[in-house]
């Protein structure tokens, strides 16, 4: 049975709670290292779960320098937030990658929009001071999302990532997913 025969659509997205970092967790971590105005590099590969709050993208970018110069790559730029934690960091995700994520390649999942909940793996939290703390997601490291979650649904195709989510409240995924989606609800307006 489709969608169009079913009365709701069941939360499809599955992920271990267990696996996603915390990213209020990573900087309540990365501020407690601080001495004075230095603080230790920090890099590490995480998968962790977030409300997009912003999408700017694709735009080709031409590499100058190495292998790849003269060549146009995608790059893309979004702004999550681990929802009511209130922690709100940059993530950057460039070629295939970015492809994927604005949904240049709709077969594999859906592209990310503004008020999507979204599971991301195999991402680069960087704390390197002096720069603050960022994410970027590239092919080189594997990275890929799920969207499991589109608070604003906007054409017919999007009821694929708009479950019931009552469905599924015994699963901590399908609830923290809810809790988002609630949070990124009355935040948006």
């Amino acid at each position: 049975y489709g969608t169009s025969t079913s009365i709701a659509v069941i939360p499809h997205f599955h992920f271990k709670m267990a696996d996603l970092s915390s990213l209020s967790k990573l900087l309540a971590q990365s501020t407690s290292h601080q001495l004075g105005d230095r603080r230790s590099k920090k890099v590490l590969k995480i998968s962790f779960l977030a409300a997009v709050l912003e999408v700017d993208g694709p735009i080709a970018i031409n590499i100058k320098r190495g292998p790849d110069r003269g060549n146009a790559v995608s790059l893309v730029k979004l702004i999550v937030a681990d929802g009511d934690k209130g922690t709100i960091l940059p993530l950057t995700a460039w070629r295939e990658t970015a492809d994927v994520m604005t949904g240049l390649n709709e077969v594999e999942c859906p592209g990310i929009k503004r008020g999507d909940v979204v599971v991301f793996h195999n991402v680069l939290y960087c704390d390197e001071p002096p720069d603050p703390q960022s994410l970027v997601a590239s092919p080189k490291l594997k990275s890929s999302h799920q969207v499991c979650y589109r608070t604003l649904p906007t054409v017919e195709s999007d009821k694929r990532v708009t479950p019931d989510l009552r469905l599924g409240s015994e699963d901590f995924a399908v609830q923290r997913v809810a809790e988002i989606a609630r949070w990124l609800t009355t935040s948006l307006g």
